[in-house]
């Protein structure tokens, strides 16, 4: 088996010394949990019983033993769901390249081209933002707009492109010899992991506009 982007994390952290990772595990992370039964317990994975409490874990263990300390969860989905969707833009352009129609590649279709362009698009505009949120807060500036815009828009975004990428396999697509499938249920369990996209709209309409524009705001 080839090594995967898990089993290359993981042997990172190993060459850095790293002996526990504090964690809590969930479907946006079921490739790191796979890497982690191949690892032989090197590093130790530590389950938490929530994302932050996978955090404090971590700042108490690296406080008390004086180590590296690294906490892993599902949480950030806004940019961590992107990369699959990028992912899913990359194999169906090349997969769409190889196949022809009417005596030409797929890829020459603008009905195939086009979707792709317009996704690559929207996950770039999505990157920009995640990239705005995170410049803000290690600022130490006002962010929570942002954060919210991204935590919404981020994986609705990939969800749209994985989909769309998966219709281009045709049939394939969605069969379990295809990770395009398996990609989509990841993404889609993004929309709810974090906080669902009505909550994160809730938070960016207080933040932008007032707490008159929320539903339970003072009259």
């Amino acid at each position: 088996m080839s090594q995967t982007a898990g089993d290359y994390l993981l042997q990172r952290l190993r060459e850095w010394g790293v002996e526990h990772v504090f964690a809590y595990p969930g479907d946006g992370i079921n490739g790191m949990l796979a890497a982690f039964g191949r690892a032989d317990d090197q590093p130790r994975f530590v389950q938490a019983r929530h994302e932050e409490m996978s955090a404090f874990e971590a700042v108490g263990y690296a406080k008390f033993s004086g180590k590296v300390a690294v906490c892993m969860a599902t949480s950030g989905p806004g940019a961590i769901h992107l990369l699959r969707a990028m992912a899913a833009i990359d194999e169906a352009a090349g997969y769409v390249e190889q196949r022809s129609a009417f005596g030409a590649p797929l890829s020459r279709f603008e009905g195939v081209s086009f979707p792709l362009a317009e996704h690559a698009t929207k996950l770039t505009a999505a990157r920009s933002l995640c990239y705005q949120a995170l410049d803000r807060r290690s600022r130490g500036a006002p962010h929570t707009a942002l954060a919210a815009m991204a935590k919404w828009f981020g994986p609705r975004t990939a969800v749209e492109a994985v989909h769309d990428c998966l219709l281009l396999f045709g049939h394939y697509g969605y069969t379990t010899d295809n990770p395009m499938e398996q990609r989509l249920r990841d993404v889609m369990a993004a929309e709810i992991a974090d906080g669902t996209a009505q909550i994160q709209k809730i938070i960016v309409a207080r933040e932008l506009f007032g707490r008159t524009f929320v539903p339970y705001g003072s009259n």
